[in-house]
């Protein structure tokens, strides 16, 4: 009996199929190894160019000393930012960037100046800038020629609360 049963399955039939399904399978591995290579790449890339961002860029703050929340604590407190890479600016002053990439500013801090803030972001091109304006809910609303003003500008957005404004902080940090 049991010579019979590999003689059945040493038929041309059975030997053809299971050299298909070789193949079939080797294919199928190569393939799912390719996708994970191209899949992990570009997380890879993602990582690094947010990882080279966290890193390397200046942030900088201009907000007054009676602003509350500090702005600078947030972004500590994410354990994500060094200290040495976030200045602080009590006045605008385009010359005190000193590098920085992304600007944060206190709509209370900048309401006066924040069309000469989005006007000299607009005169510098050879930089990429990105502009987050941070209005608390509970300090008044924004007004409608000021929201306009921020919503022309590239690469700005007008954020009222606190974890908007980390996770805005990391989109603008990959992205610029």
């Amino acid at each position: 009996m049991p010579d019979r049963l590999v003689d059945f399955f040493q038929h041309d039939i059975f030997v053809v199929l299971g050299g298909v399904s070789c193949v079939i399978f080797i294919f199928s591995v190569l393939l799912v190894i390719f996708n994970q290579y191209i899949y992990s790449r570009n997380i890879l890339l993602v990582l690094f160019r947010l990882g080279r961002a966290l890193a390397r860029r200046k942030v900088a703050i201009v907000e007054n000393a009676e602003c509350s929340p500090d702005i600078k604590n947030v972004l500590l407190d994410s354990d994500f930012f060094t200290e040495k890479n976030i200045i602080e600016i009590s006045r605008w002053d385009i010359e005190n960037l000193k590098g920085a990439t992304l600007i944060i500013a206190h709509y209370k801090t900048v309401a006066d100046d924040l069309p000469e803030i989005i006007g000299a972001l607009k005169s510098n091109t050879d930089k990429r800038y990105a502009l987050i304006v941070y209005a608390p809910a509970d300090q008044g609303r924004v007004p409608d020629e000021h929201m306009t003003l921020i919503n022309q500008k590239r690469n700005t957005t007008l954020v009222n609360m606190r974890g908007r404004l980390l996770s805005d902080a990391f989109v603008y940090m990959m992205t610029t």
